[in-house]
């Protein structure tokens, strides 16, 4: 099948209503290099086969008020979206519906939900992390961060968070308490760290920084085992965005200010693949449950999805007219969704179809 983006759309437009105007915004049109902050979600799918010809049909595109999206993410079970704007309100809405179920106290930046989607974080304050149920929006726990919020990120088990910081550093919280456990110093002065991730094992800790940086710790010790470095072509430093371990944590793939995304082989620390198609800096990432593929979001518009093995690209969708802030693949593997900076939720859906026997 050519690699080319399907014209043909099935789409529903649906407005979300009772939801609180919000002041007019600037909203970042599709186009090249701007810093940005976001939460990476690694959402579990079974199998899907990208290749199958009735991949790309966007099944609906829900809008919301213009406001300045500063941070996006899909709960692992993949029933809610939580986004956060301008440090106002953390809103919850159903994916299947678009339904608006609760919001919570003001977050900001780096918005992830904990591995059993019980549990919401983010940057509620410059220097502050809030904790909330999601069951309920109740606030659990407010932690204090004095050297910044910049991106969050929950182990697998639950029992930590990990606080990336503008210092720069990694700092490890108890969640059950709030304790810190760990910090860890390593990438180079001034370094803002826009993405941190777990392995799945929760043997690693990985964060991302600029000079196309991304470093490995070790989650029970803070220790540094190896970085990750690209080359680069862009004018200046580019800093890495989003990172997200594969679900057997063998690869680790990084986006950046590039257009270019790097996986990683996380044992050796050699890049596998570049894997080269969006126009523009590469915002979110996750890896489908088995592995097998990657999806992307730009601030090119557009949503791409990988064959991680073979390191090429089998999928566009396009449609959105802002960046793309977070992307994920269903549980059963039916749909990938997107949401972008124009406020509104896309999800395609997947169907396997075959010619003949």
């Amino acid at each position: 099948m050519p690699n080319s983006q399907d014209k043909t759309e099935i789409r529903l437009e649906t407005s979300i209503a009772g939801m609180r105007r919000e002041k007019s915004a600037i909203v970042r049109p599709c186009h090249r290099y701007a810093l940005t902050f976001l939460s990476v979600v690694i959402l579990m799918a079974p199998a899907v086969n990208p290749l199958d010809p009735a991949f790309r049909h966007e099944l609906h595109a829900q809008a919301a008020p213009s406001a300045i999206v500063y941070s996006a993410s899909f709960s692992p079970d993949g029933q809610y979206l939580a986004w956060s704007s301008n440090y106002g309100p953390v809103r919850l809405r159903e994916v299947a519906t678009g339904r608006e179920v609760r919001t919570m106290a003001s977050g900001g930046v780096g918005l992830v939900f904990s591995g059993d989607s019980q549990f919401l974080a983010c940057g509620c304050t410059a220097q502050s992390v809030c904790l909330w149920e999601v069951a309920t929006g109740r606030q659990i726990r407010k932690l204090e961060s004095p050297t910044g919020v910049t991106s969050l990120a929950f182990s697998p088990d639950g029992r930590f968070l990990a606080i990336g910081s503008p210092g720069p550093s990694v700092s490890v919280r108890e969640v059950a308490t709030g304790r810190a456990v760990r910090t860890m110093v390593g990438h180079r002065d001034h370094t803002l760290l826009p993405a941190v991730a777990f392995s799945p094992s929760n043997r690693y800790i990985a964060s991302g920084g600029a000079y196309n940086t991304v470093k490995l710790w070790e989650a029970a010790t803070g220790r540094e085992v190896r970085t990750f470095m690209a080359s680069h072509s862009l004018n200046g430093l580019p800093v890495v965005l989003c990172i997200a371990f594969s679900p057997g944590g063998r690869y680790l793939a990084s986006g950046s200010q590039e257009p270019t995304v790097r996986l990683w082989d996380v044992t050796t620390g050699r890049q596998v693949h570049a894997l080269a198609g969006h126009t523009s800096m590469v915002l979110s990432i996750a890896f489908s449950s088995d592995g097998r593929y990657l999806a992307t979001g730009s601030q090119d518009c557009t949503v791409k999805i990988w064959e991680v093995a073979a390191g090429r690209e089998v999928r566009t969708f396009s449609g959105h007219t802002a960046r793309i802030l977070a992307v994920s693949f269903s549980r059963d593997g039916r749909f990938v969704s997107a949401w972008g900076e124009d406020n509104t939720l896309k999800t395609w859906e997947i169907t396997r179809q075959r010619a003949g026997p």
